[in-house]
């Protein structure tokens, strides 16, 4: 094992509304995290609708060079509101450039009477995720010292031809996987199963739209938006965001639930180790991940919207508490 420290830039984009907030305790868990070789530094940038609003500009170049040069981005949430008017572990792999997303901008509408979007999906794109999707099976079956692990394709294949070839192009990829079992099932089907028993399932891998759904879902099964972390994973970037919005109507108020952005920064760790090839950050992953298990443990530690009273900053203690 090398003796020299090991230095991460992250770029710590708040964002709108509760974003802030919620980023600047997932940042205190890293510093109280880091040592043992590792070391985090933090630059913020600006994005976002409010940004937009005071400037013109929601994603100003400066932030971007700032992402670029950073080894990973810890992000909050954008937008604002419009003026008024069991023990569950498992992970979803959404495909975020494809799918009827594709069709971003570039849909068509003929008067009042059609409008028409286009639902792309290829090979490259599936067999992506879908290795993705394999390959943190195998991970969290070896973490779980060999227990069972699944991957499920969720999709429609048995009404459209998209789907079919992402079906198809699944099962192609499972065979480069052969300790690991295959499941399927319908999008509409599996949002019944998902609520009834969600502990049945490990590791969830679906077009972009099927997976923009389910994930919101998926959250509620765990507590709810708040404790839901997320990835935007590229070849070469790794963004990192809790699965919920701005929350404009608790900005500012320090009730937000903090859980889902630290979870989103464990995450962001195990990527960097992942990247760097650093077992010492991926361990920070880990600790951070097993202090957010033992601080909700107690009550006292659960913001409102899981049925405790803590303040943001006080959930933040109470994991820093736990490390």
């Amino acid at each position: 094992m090398s003796t020299r420290t090991s230095h991460y830039k992250i770029a710590e984009i708040g964002g709108d509304g509760i974003g802030p907030e919620v980023v600047a305790e997932a940042v205190r868990v890293l510093e109280a995290a880091q040592g043992d070789g590792v070391h985090f530094s933090f630059e913020r940038g600006e994005v976002g609708a409010a940004l937009y609003q005071r400037t013109g500009e929601d994603l100003p170049r400066d932030t971007v060079d700032l992402c670029r040069s950073a080894n990973a981005i810890l992000f909050g949430a954008a937008g604002l509101a419009l003026p008024p008017g069991a023990i569950i572990d498992y992970v979803i792999f959404r495909e975020n450039t494809e799918g009827l997303f594709a069709s971003l901008g570039g849909g068509s509408k003929v008067g009042e009477d059609l409008a028409v979007d286009t639902l792309v999906i290829t090979r490259k794109g599936t067999e992506r995720i879908a290795r993705r999707a394999f390959e943190t099976c195998r991970g969290r079956a070896d973490r779980a010292g060999g227990a069972v692990s699944k991957v499920t394709c969720v999709d429609k294949a048995n009404v459209f031809r998209s789907y079919a070839f992402f079906r198809q192009v699944f099962q192609e990829t499972a065979r480069s996987f052969r300790g690991i079992k295959t499941d399927f099932a319908y999008i509409d089907a599996m949002t019944m199963y998902v609520v009834q028993a969600p502990w049945r399932y490990d590791v969830i891998v679906l077009e972009n739209m099927f997976g923009d759904i389910l994930s919101d879902l998926g959250a509620a099964t765990v507590g709810g938006l708040g404790m839901a972390p997320s990835g935007d994973i590229g070849d070469r970037w790794g963004l990192f965001q809790p699965s919920h919005g701005t929350a404009p109507d608790i900005a500012g108020k320090g009730i937000a639930n903090p859980m889902a952005t630290i979870l989103s920064a464990a995450m962001m760790c195990r990527w960097l180790g992942a990247q760097h090839k650093d077992p010492r950050v991926t361990a920070v992953g880990d600790r951070i991940e097993a202090a957010v298990a033992k601080a909700l443990q107690v009550p006292k530690a659960r913001t409102r919207d899981i049925g405790g009273e803590a303040s943001t900053r006080a959930a933040g203690d109470a994991v820093i508490k736990a490390l």
